[in-house]
């Protein structure tokens, strides 16, 4: 089955070095729970019916001087209901979590080109939540 990777080529990227197991961002809740509320909150209620109980994969790139999110790319199967969202929707996703996501990078992160972060996510109705 074919897959789609939906990802802006803003930045070029350099292949990192391996660094082991060791931790490359600061433990941090809330970075990471932003990050799923932008993209749950991104859909309108019609593509949210479409999509809703489906997942996601999504990618950051985090820029290892800043902390700041420099890419993002979106990962899901072509047969998907995430096929039929407007690229722009994607494209808003992305300047939402370059405009407001960061993360502390420990000394092993900042020794890399750039930190790699990625999830599968589970699409939830944010309407629906009391």
């Amino acid at each position: 089955i074919d897959s789609v990777r939906i990802a802006f080529k803003t930045t070029i990227f350099v292949q990192s070095s391996f660094v082991g197991l060791q931790k490359r961002v600061e433990d941090d809740n809330w970075s990471s729970l932003r990050a799923e509320l932008i993209v749950n909150q991104s859909f309108t209620t019609e593509q949210m019916q479409i999509i809703k109980d489906h997942k996601l994969g999504v990618g950051i790139y985090v820029d290892t001087t800043t902390g700041k999110v420099v890419g993002v790319e979106f990962r899901f199967l072509k047969i998907s209901p995430f096929a039929d969202i407007p690229i722009s929707t994607f494209r808003e996703i992305e300047l939402k979590m370059k405009g407001e996501i960061y993360f502390t990078l420990t000394e092993a992160g900042k020794k890399l080109n750039y930190v790699y972060l990625g999830w599968i996510q589970d699409i939830v109705d944010m309407s629906k939540i009391k």
